[in-house]
């Protein structure tokens, strides 16, 4: 067997392009020694992915380097929330047991991960929660292994693109939107003050192929996304404040003629992500343009420097690669054996004395980590019940009159009122100006001094139609009631 060289290569895989970021171990940063980039597409289903995914790593000897890659954002499912705990047992466990909440699928159809964003002083985390079905990473593997590569390590992109991004982030800036232009995809994520906020990613079947004849309809689309994204961040905010930068990076494109191209299109400052090529040393000239922060941020990842990392690739792929491990080394136990067989027999009853003792230690590993899944699921219960401890100080018709005194008396009407007693009250109307819903919701926050529960009250959604030739806006306003400890519900 070939020996494996000392670099570490960064792949990204999917049918509209290959890349690979080969970087160089080092202690200072980055030692970027070469990128590339193969464009498609190759459509799955007649094997032509597979192909180039072959003539890719035989062209750059990917099987000769230390091989990590990376799953994009639009093909898992990510959340930030708050667990009570800030533990990462605990952590993993409750983001193993809320899976089937974020998505449709039974538990062990899908694989988890999660990095923790901040800790916050009465001991609760914010979490990047990840969920990924088992059939996107078994086709993953798959397409590598067509190649003859195995992934120490499969990372999420959200995790890589902040982990490059927040190496050196902008200055003077409180909150600013990154936007990576990934191959087949789009990923925006808001961060304030370092801590990312909120996350998207959308799957988008156009190439970046910016300054392309499809450019002004590949831009427009994703100026649609990012301010769609923008506007959503605002409103979910509890500041009400957004981003008003907006960074663009990407591995497929060049992201500097992208940020152009998006100025035009989008009401905030826009420029490429370049802040993230701080600490980078070595061949730069190799990137051409791009501005490859999720590769990067894997490449931190892989030398164990990443601020957030997301590890994706299954327990049991890794207890696999170890058991083919264990019995590569007991057959070459076996040849030594057929050479010397007095030497062998005590290498081999020192083997079953190991094998023994490590089979014990993990029967007290398990004995151990019982106790801890026990109290997870307590834990979780308690979660329940404290949801359900909201306060009452008033009734429902006592609400329902505090929020009619501020409907307009024309211009809206209230098709429903909803009234839940675990989570809180929704509204769902028609008016004729948005104006009038928007202050609607800054009124029911105002008068949150009479009815507290009024203080969460948010813009879930608005949509304008046309009836009868005149514009009317469809419109839901949720209030939250807030818990007994006066803690923020989860993202």
């Amino acid at each position: 067997m070939a020996r494996k060289s000392n670099y570490i290569s960064i792949v990204q895989a999917s049918n509209r392009a290959l890349t690979v970021l080969r970087v160089k171990p080092s202690d200072a940063g980055v030692d970027v020694v070469d990128f590339a980039i193969e464009r498609g597409p190759w459509p799955p289903e007649d094997g032509s992915l597979e192909d180039a995914m072959k003539q890719f790593a035989l062209a750059h000897h990917l099987d000769n380097d230390r091989v990590f890659s990376i799953i994009p954002r639009h093909d898992a499912t990510a959340r930030i929330v708050e667990f009570p705990s800030q533990d990462a047992n605990e952590i993993e466990g409750m983001v193993r047991l809320s899976a089937e909440e974020f998505v449709p699928f039974p538990a062990d159809e899908l694989v988890t991960s999660f990095a923790v964003l901040s800790r916050n002083d009465d001991g609760s985390s914010k979490v990047l929660a990840v969920v990924v079905h088992r059939d996107v990473i078994n086709a993953h593997l798959a397409l590598l292994g067509s190649a003859g590569l195995e992934p120490e390590q499969i990372f999420l992109s959200t995790s890589s693109l902040l982990s490059a991004a927040l190496v050196q982030s902008p200055s003077g800036i409180d909150c600013h939107a990154l936007v990576d232009l990934a191959p087949g995809g789009l990923e925006i994520l808001a961060v304030r003050d370092g801590v990312p906020e909120y996350a998207r990613g959308i799957a988008i079947s156009e190439d970046w192929c910016i300054g392309g004849e499809q450019q002004d309809s590949i831009i427009r689309e994703a100026a649609t996304e990012v301010r769609g994204s923008l506007s959503a961040h605002r409103r979910e905010s509890y500041s009400g404040v957004g981003a008003d930068h907006v960074f663009i990076s990407s591995d497929a494109a060049d992201a500097r003629a992208a940020a152009r191209a998006l100025s035009h299109e989008l009401d905030c400052e826009c420029a490429p992500a370049e802040f993230g090529l701080e600490g980078l040393t070595g061949n730069l000239d190799c990137l051409a343009g791009t501005l490859p922060l999720v590769s990067i941020g894997a490449a931190l990842a892989a030398q164990g420097r990443g601020k957030f990392t997301v590890r994706l690739l299954p327990d049991q792929v890794l207890k696999r690669r170890a058991s083919m491990s264990s019995r590569s080394q007991l057959l070459r136990l076996a040849a030594a054996f057929a050479l010397a067989t007095a030497a062998a027999a005590g290498v081999y009853g020192q083997a079953l004395y190991q094998r023994g003792a490590y089979i014990g230690e993990l029967e007290q590993r398990a004995d151990a980590l019982r106790p801890r899944v026990k109290s997870t699921a307590s834990k979780r219960k308690h979660l329940e019940r404290l949801q359900q401890q909201v306060e009452r100080k008033d009734s429902v018709l006592e609400l329902m009159a505090g929020m009619t005194g501020h409907i307009p008396r024309e211009g809206m009407n209230i098709q429903n009122f909803i009234y839940k007693r675990a989570s809180g009250i929704t509204l769902i109307g028609r008016a004729t100006q948005l104006d009038m819903v928007n202050k609607l919701t800054d009124d029911l926050r105002a008068a949150s001094s009479t009815f507290p529960q009024f203080a969460r009250a948010r813009q879930m959604y608005s949509n304008m139609a046309k009836e009868r030739d005149k514009d009317i806006w469809s419109f839901n306003i949720t209030v939250e009631f807030p818990d007994e400890a006066g803690e923020k519900p989860n993202e």
